[in-house]
């Protein structure tokens, strides 16, 4: 219901992106470019597609290739204000409320990474280049942010939802029509089983998309601790669970906890980007203990925003196929 009656604010939001990409289309909006090669990776949906944990594994395939990776972000949630270095590679300046969640989890996974925070993109981009000498930008949550050229659009879609009856904003989870993943130039599918990949992969050939399009290996690898001890997955095998998170898809985080064997006592979901109190980390912290749970879990995400009462984290690792990576770090692209 609430969907229907949000009808006619999606078409007002349908006709200002149409108009917008068309203003970028036409060169009535310019793209500005920096001194060095930008790879992109966004969606077209409201969270859920694995981003954050893909930009990540997308940063270290870079370092490892000896390109100097430098990643650029919103810094959604943060209030830091402006352009600002969240780590500069060997160390982080910023705290997790400072630079959002997202931004100082990828600081604190990715040691020799420096990540920018900058809601606008290009003097962002330029800070990195001045600070940094990057051999390569990775720009996160990018693919609507068209005031910053990108080389390459890598654009993720979270295979576990039926794309094609997706609503656009705010009557449903869509930024973008799926028609916008015509400028994509790499679409990669998340969270996808065979079937639901090929019924994707089908949806995509009807709308005459031209990327070359790929999955993502997205899989659960440990449990980590807030001082990182690591506990091997095994420990949920029959383990009493209280689960929590702030995500846009949290049922992804139940279902993968069931999957390991984990005996569910409660899930508790809150809003994505939902930014805890002292309050809050205690009553989950009762409710756990009044519920005889053994083990607290909750998204990597969601536990750096947390002071420590035992939760853990559920570490995910995300794999990119072979070619992809060819194709978006070949010498041609990357000139």
């Amino acid at each position: 219901m609430l969907s229907t009656a949000l009808k006619p604010l999606e078409w007002l939001y349908r006709v200002a992106i149409f108009s917008r990409n068309k203003a970028y289309d036409t060169g009535v909006f310019r793209s500005r470019r920096l001194p060095v090669p930008v790879i992109s990776i966004g969606n077209i949906s409201t969270g859920g597609t694995g981003k954050t944990p893909a930009a990540m594994a997308l940063a270290s395939e870079a370092l490892a290739r000896g390109l100097d990776p430098v990643i650029i972000t919103r810094g959604y949630g943060g209030s830091a204000k402006g352009t600002v270095v969240v780590s500069d590679g060997q160390a982080i300046h910023l705290d997790a409320g400072e630079a959002g969640e997202e931004a100082f989890l990828m600081a604190s996974r990715l040691p020799g990474v420096p990540v920018v925070k900058s809601p606008k993109r290009f003097p962002g981009g330029m800070l990195a280049v001045d600070r940094f000498n990057p051999g390569v930008i990775i720009l996160d949550d990018g693919f609507q942010h068209r005031a910053l050229a990108r080389d390459i659009d890598i654009v993720l879609i979270d295979g576990s939802k039926l794309l094609e009856k997706e609503c656009l904003l705010p009557a449903g989870r869509l930024r973008e029509p799926v028609s916008s993943l015509r400028r994509a130039s790499e679409i990669v599918i998340t969270k996808a089983g065979a079937v639901e990949a090929d019924e994707l992969r089908h949806l995509l050939d009807r709308q005459c998309m031209t990327a070359p399009i790929s999955a993502l290996d997205y899989r659960p690898v440990d449990l980590v601790s807030s001082g990182r001890e690591r506990l091997p997955l095994s420990e949920l095998a029959g383990r009493r669970v209280l689960a929590f998170c702030g995500i846009a898809n949290p049922e992804h985080l139940r279902r993968l906890l069931v999957d390991q064997g984990a005996d569910m006592l409660e899930f508790l979901a809150f809003r994505d980007h939902y930014r805890y109190s002292e309050d809050d980390a205690i009553t989950i912290r009762e409710q756990a203990d009044r519920l005889g749970a053994e083990l607290v879990v909750t998204t990597e995400k969601d536990l750096v925003k947390m002071t420590e009462h035992g939760f853990l984290a559920l570490s995910i690792c995300v794999t990119f196929e072979n070619d992809m990576l060819s194709r978006v770090f070949s010498i041609n692209r990357m000139g």
